[in-house]
């Protein structure tokens, strides 16, 4: 499989045709991911292009994350079969049929989402029984501005934008191999609250005790601009036990006056949260090589970094993405996401698809070579 990674300025270095162009586009810079897509199609007009929008990228090239604004638009081109791959559409409401699965086959599948909330939670409890794999991974598109971002967010396919829609990618898994790690850099911490009461995002009781003060007797003072920077991360779990492989959930605001916490996620009552610790740098390294065994050789990647990430790791984001350029043969773009869908964050377990915040999600795309 043929692959390589561009932005608007070198598509000049295309020497081969792709079938499959995914891009990422800062949603200030939509007049310019059109006219490239239009340059795209014009050149290859047998290519899907798919994509979504973005808060900031993540190229292939250094500095690799934008620090002034360098990638408002990053793509990744391959060379895939046709006959491999095709592409299904669904709004926030739709039911999931006519995927176009054959007895037998066997697929993996790449999803990415303009909503993100239970829906999607649910959504991603059933696909795996109607893909037949577990193998999904994703993204939830994101935008610079988080406030205005309820109903901005976009996912693009063939020429048109679809807000609160997802496009789910399905691989032939005889002829590709897809595969992914989520890591994140925190560890659980305390003993598990329950919620005991909540309404969407917002979290008003803990243990039968006012949210806020139930954390801030755990944690003190929640300092706003440590939550603005998506400081304080928490681990989120259906029952008291299980928290290694737990995701996480960042917290986004409080509201003093009603000693209520909002997440950047739906929950449910009955659920258990645990206070999210950083680990030290040395583990975070090692989490991030553990990555490294997955990757076939000259693979495609596709790199979904929390919006979390970006702020919290600032310097250190750089560094990691260079480790992975010195120890992988890959190409790779990305984007800092909303969500990121995926295994648990540890990588030991292999039997769910989760939707994650604060998480590094790696997803390889590679011929599937036959022994």
């Amino acid at each position: 499989m043929k692959q390589t990674s561009v932005t608007s300025t070198s598509f000049d270095t295309i020497d081969f045709t792709p079938t499959v162009i995914i891009g990422f586009y800062r949603k200030g810079e939509k007049k310019l991911f059109i006219d490239d897509y239009e340059i795209l199609k014009k050149r290859f007009p047998q290519a899907d292009i798919i994509g979504c929008s973005s808060r900031s990228n993540i190229s292939n090239t250094r500095p690799y994350i934008e620090s002034n604004q360098q990638f408002p638009c990053v793509y990744l081109c391959l060379n895939m079969k046709k006959d491999a791959f095709h592409f299904k559409l669904f709004s926030k409401e739709d039911e999931l049929v006519s995927l176009e699965i054959k007895e037998g086959k066997k697929y993996e599948a790449i999803l990415l989402s303009s909503f993100s909330s239970l829906e999607l939670e649910d959504i991603l409890t059933k696909l795996p029984a109607i893909v037949g794999t577990q193998h999904i991974f994703g993204a939830v598109a994101s935008v610079e501005n988080y406030v205005s971002s309820k109903n901005s967010l976009e996912i693009f396919y063939n020429g048109i934008f679809y807000e609160q829609h997802m496009l789910l990618w399905i691989i032939d898994a005889q002829k590709y191999t897809v595969d992914a790690m989520s890591m994140h850099l925190f560890r659980p911490e305390g003993q598990p609250l329950q919620i005991t009461r909540c309404k969407g995002s917002k979290i008003y009781e803990l243990d039968n005790k006012p949210a806020l003060q139930v954390l801030e007797a755990l944690a003190g003072r929640l300092d706003d601009s440590v939550i603005k920077h998506f400081g304080y991360p928490l681990f989120l779990q259906n029952e008291e036990k299980g928290w290694e492989s737990a995701p996480l959930g960042s917290l986004l605001s409080v509201n003093r006056k009603e000693n209520t916490v909002f997440l950047h996620r739906n929950i449910k009552d009955g659920n258990y949260i645990k206070m999210g610790i950083m680990v030290d740098r040395d583990t975070q390294l090692k989490r991030l090589r553990e990555l490294y065994t997955l990757a076939p050789e000259s693979s495609a990647a596709l790199l979904f970094f929390c919006v979390g990430i970006e702020k919290n790791l600032n310097m250190m984001e750089y560094l990691y993405i260079e480790d992975i350029k010195r120890h992988l043969d890959i190409t790779f773009i990305g984007f800092h996401s909303f969500g990121e869908i995926g295994y648990p964050a540890t990588g030991k377990v292999q039997n769910d698809t989760l939707l994650h915040n604060q998480t590094m999600t790696m997803i390889l795309i590679s011929d599937n070579v036959v022994s």
